[in-house]
């Protein structure tokens, strides 16, 4: 891949409590590393959960397929 971190955004949310409630689903279906990030958006926080960093092609699709079965369709790659 690249030498830049990588990493799965599985969601994002105006709320901690959502984030941290999308944290706990993905730990517990085994997904790992996983952290929250808060970032400021037009004034207002944002919670960002990321999985990673990913070292590989292989396992960015091992946890693609992963978010999919827990029903998250709409996760991206992030490189910060």
């Amino acid at each position: 891949m690249t030498d830049t971190p990588l990493y799965i955004q599985a969601g994002a949310f105006g709320s901690e409590a959502n984030a941290a409630n999308l944290r706990g689903r993905l730990q517990g279906a085994g997904i790992e590393p996983i952290f929250v990030r808060r970032d400021e958006v037009d004034g207002r926080s944002l919670y960002r959960v990321r999985v990673g960093p990913i070292g590989s092609v292989a396992e960015f699709d091992r946890i693609l397929e992963q978010l999919r079965a827990l029903g998250i369709e709409d996760a991206q790659l992030a490189a910060n």
